[in-house]
């Protein structure tokens, strides 16, 4: 296998490239003393939850399984619990908490991007 067939980082990018933004958007909001719009916590869940189901499915393309019909609306309405539960079944207990750890790991970075930039757009004054 060629290396472009082993390894898509498009999908990683673009959830991980949301995390950045959409933290960095909550950061401001909170060093503003304001609470998000409606809108941008609509677009924030819907967005994540559609990343997550897009993830699945190019690593689902990537090792050559077919995906489920539902498999989007699903991950919709219960991707925290579908996405560790993929992850566990598809690559076993070992190589499925490691990759749980790093989903976890890129919210606890985009956690702190979110208190960075609450500190420098002034918000702890």
């Amino acid at each position: 296998m060629s290396k472009l067939e082993t390894w898509n980082p498009a999908a990683s990018l673009l959830f991980g490239g949301f995390l950045v933004v959409a933290h960095t958007g909550m950061g401001l909001y909170s060093a503003r003393g304001r609470t998000p719009a409606p809108f941008f916590s609509l677009l924030y869940y819907i967005t994540l939850a559609g990343l997550a189901a897009y993830w699945v499915h190019c690593d689902r393309l990537r090792r050559h399984e077919s995906s489920a019909i539902d498999q989007g609306l699903f991950f919709l309405f219960a991707w925290p619990f579908a996405l560790p539960w993929y992850l566990f079944a598809s690559r076993g207990f070992r190589r499925g908490l490691a990759a749980t750890g790093l989903f976890l790991l890129a919210f606890i970075c985009a956690y702190g991007i979110s208190v960075i930039v609450f500190l420098v757009a002034g918000g702890a004054t």
